[in-house]
């Protein structure tokens, strides 16, 4: 049944995907200035070309970090993917050097850009005016990755979700950092790689991450420079033993990039139920997923129906919005800290989008109770200011 619903939800994917739009790629350099730090930040984007100022669409973008002693320049397979979907990919050229590169300003970096680029986007004299969805993505690979984790800790309040390619560790600790970031997770590593071990890095990190939701991927036969483009340097300090090709590790991180982005940045429910059942039924990749469920709480001692509910609350904390998965149709109340009930909704078995709008920064009680009084959960729900 699984494997067919993969199938299903591929074809469903695929059509949707053949026949949607495709953008073709412009792209412009900018030296944008963050005031905090009196720095300068080189950054190259690239974004579909019906971006002008008589563009009425709004597109999601994504923060990209480079490797070490790497660039910009050796991702382009990423944003000639992404950008002709519909997304802007923003990718700052600093820290490109081999001496003397500060983690901790590439973090700052990424951060930086992840609140700048939409801000910059609310003037009028702004290329990109009113065309940029708020909430990025930050991705990064390599340092890239470890400097994505600190920036998801810094600037948690700009970012939707974070994800690393072969995260490397940092200085500081990027292993620290995810401690103290509460955002969906998302972290790659190739079987095979020799550059960050994987029990060192990517998996350690991901150990030590409080995030609510977060998920290990790990490409079966990869290794660690092929998530990028051939770049020399990197190829060349690569002792990964690699059992598939670069193409194909690119395609297997694409595919479940594409799932990634489009739920995370464009609540795209569908792209969810895929990305799960591809994570357990893929013979592409292994897979560890980490999402608080709050256990069921049966009434009047009816335990017969303990198992009908798995709910899957998040981002938590959250801003505009959450998702909230249900076995069956439920009612759902969100009451502040004096027990006055704010919310009320009624929902839908499957994935529930929830508005908050209105709701003050703050922490709020959640109830979740089944239409036929079968079952009741309760949960705190954290909503960070915008």
């Amino acid at each position: 049944m699984k494997r067919t619903l993969f199938l299903l939800c591929f074809f469903i994917l695929f059509t949707s995907k053949v026949f949607a739009q495709l953008y073709d790629i412009s792209n412009a350099e900018f030296d944008y200035y963050d005031e905090n730090r009196d720095r300068f930040v080189n950054t190259f984007v690239y974004y579909p070309s019906v971006i002008d100022e008589y563009n009425t669409e709004t597109f999601p973008f994504v923060v990209f970090g480079h490797g070490f002693s790497m660039s910009y320049a050796s991702y382009s397979y990423l944003w000639e993917h992404l950008v002709p979907r519909g997304y802007i990919v923003v990718v700052p050229n600093t820290e490109t050097g081999v001496i003397g590169v500060n983690h901790g300003d590439f973090g700052n970096d990424l951060g930086f850009l992840a609140g700048y680029f939409y801000e910059n986007s609310l003037d009028p004299e702004s290329l990109f005016y009113n065309q940029v969805e708020q909430y990025p993505a930050v991705i990064g690979h390599s340092m890239g990755g470890g400097a994505t984790h600190l920036a998801s800790e810094s600037y948690t309040g700009d970012i939707q979700t974070a994800i690393s390619f072969a995260a490397a560790e940092t200085d500081p600790s990027a292993i620290d950092a995810v401690a103290n970031a509460n955002l969906p997770l998302y972290i790659f590593y190739g079987e095979y790689d020799a550059v960050s071990p994987p029990a060192e890095n990517q998996i350690a990190i991901y150990n030590n991450s409080n995030s609510s939701c977060k998920t290990l991927i790990n490409v079966l036969g990869g290794g660690h420079c092929f998530f990028a483009d051939e770049d020399w340097v990197c190829d060349v300090a690569d002792g990964s033993e690699t059992t598939i090709s670069r193409e194909e590790q690119h395609d297997i991180t694409l595919d479940f990039l594409n799932l990634i982005l489009d739920y995370e940045l464009q609540g795209n429910n569908q792209a969810l139920v895929t990305l799960e059942d591809s994570l357990d039924n893929s013979v592409r990749i292994s897979s560890t997923r980490d999402c608080i469920t709050t256990s069921v709480i049966p009434e009047h001692g009816n335990h017969q129906h303990s198992d009908q509910l798995q709910n899957c609350m998040y981002p938590n904390p959250a801003r505009d919005f959450i998702y909230i998965r249900l076995k069956q149709e439920s009612n759902l109340t969100i009451s502040d800290t004096s027990g006055k009930i704010v919310k009320h909704y009624s929902l839908l078995s499957g994935i529930n989008k929830i508005n908050l709008n209105g709701l003050p920064t703050g922490t709020y009680h959640i109830t979740v109770s089944g239409n036929a009084g079968n079952y009741k959960k309760t949960g705190r729900l954290i909503i960070q200011g915008n």
